[in-house]
């Protein structure tokens, strides 16, 4: 189910893995306006989770693990004296024990913003706030959606939000490449610490918005983001990963199929043409599409991308924890794999002309385009 875009809140598109064959997986927008609460929920299928637009905060509730987040016991106290006074005149064991009660504590939350990827297990219960805990649980009678306006701002226990500037950008880099290879050694065998260090300090966001971030990238034409197992270990377990594409003025994604995986597609910023054909070479769409709109790309279907006259944005969803693509255009294709002989007889031309279509693009995966023509073909 998708909503209109409004330029407000805090936004998710949220994609979910089922197990059956089907191209198709089910796709959630939500959104989240100020104060808006998302209450406690889980599904029983691993999810994606991408942040479209604005800032807040989330909570996911790993069964077993230790509530790390607590008040301290100096706030405490000064809430006990200020509130209920007749606790003076309690023994000291049951003021001790009215104080511990009255200390909260939880599991840790996340700071989530614009571009960032979330990683959701199975039967994990989570929530989000956009920006600040409820005491009140309702139960009976309660014919709410599961989101809610918070009265007041929401109170819990967190650090400070991210900084904005370069600085600290260059730090968060840093601190991900150094949880990245602590990860790797436990992945190894190596150091680990059972159910703490595997479940309860689980890495499980990564920011894909970072240009310096970019897998591939090329200054005519855009650049590319990958998200999977070997940056998001527990995509592995998930069996999804995605991709964040960012498409510059004329700029082509090149004609590709997906090896292993299908593919949601949901544009995020612009607009741009998209050509897809079955594995027979029928063609099965070709059109624009534009921010908001949502377009599945099955296995084995050749596609091709290329933005307009303005920047074309989106994030795929992909159903395996490593999508595997392959070119048929450009130095890393499938034809240009192939001996000049074979890509002759194959489509039945000459040699020269065999040679001219293996060497007519000497790019990667990204194309600077034609702007007097701003079309391509598959």
């Amino acid at each position: 189910m998708l909503f209109n875009p409004k330029p407000v809140g805090l936004r998710f598109g949220t994609i979910t893995r089922i197990n059956y064959v089907a191209p198709v997986s089910p796709f959630v927008k939500r959104t989240n306006e100020s104060n808006g609460l998302h209450l406690p929920s889980y599904v029983n299928s691993p999810q994606l989770h991408y942040v479209i637009q604005g800032g807040g905060i989330l909570g996911i509730v790993f069964p077993g693990c230790a509530e790390t987040f607590e008040e301290s016991e100096q706030k405490s106290q000064l809430g006990e004296r200020g509130e209920r006074g007749r606790g003076r005149r309690e023994q000291h064991g049951q003021g001790q024990r009215f104080q511990e009660q009255q200390q909260d504590r939880h599991q840790k939350i996340r700071h989530v913003r614009e571009g960032d990827v979330i990683a959701m297990p199975a039967g994990v219960a989570y929530w989000g706030y956009n920006h600040e805990t409820i005491r009140k649980i309702q139960g009976e009678n309660d014919n709410r959606s599961n989101i809610v306006k918070v009265q007041r701002s929401l109170s819990v226990i967190r650090p400070r939000e991210r900084r904005e500037g370069e600085q600290e950008e260059k730090e968060e880099r840093r601190e991900r490449t150094q949880e990245r290879e602590r990860e790797r050694r436990r992945g190894g065998g190596r150091g680990g610490n059972g159910l703490e260090e595997t479940i309860c300090s689980l890495r499980v966001e990564e920011y894909l918005n970072d240009p310096q971030r970019a897998d591939i990238y090329n200054p005519q034409a855009g650049r590319i983001s990958t998200l999977n197992s070997f940056n998001l270990p527990i995509l592995n377990n998930l069996q999804l990963s995605a991709e964040r594409v960012g498409l510059y003025r004329n700029g082509i994604y090149a004609p590709h199929w997906n090896i292993n995986a299908h593919s949601i597609l949901y544009v995020t910023r612009g607009r741009g043409r998209v050509q897809i054909v079955d594995h027979n070479g029928n063609q099965v769409f070709d059109g624009e599409v534009e921010e908001g709109q949502l377009l599945t790309v099955p296995q084995n279907f050749a596609v091709a991308r290329q933005a307009g006259n303005e920047r074309f944005e989106y994030i795929a969803f992909q159903r395996n924890y490593n999508a595997i693509i392959n070119p048929l255009v450009g130095r890393t294709s499938a034809i240009r794999a192939l001996p000049e002989d074979v890509v002759a007889n194959a489509f039945q031309i000459r040699l020269d002309d065999a040679r001219q279509l293996k060497f007519n693009r000497n790019e990667n995966i990204l194309f600077s385009g034609n702007s007097r023509s701003g079309r391509s073909s598959v």
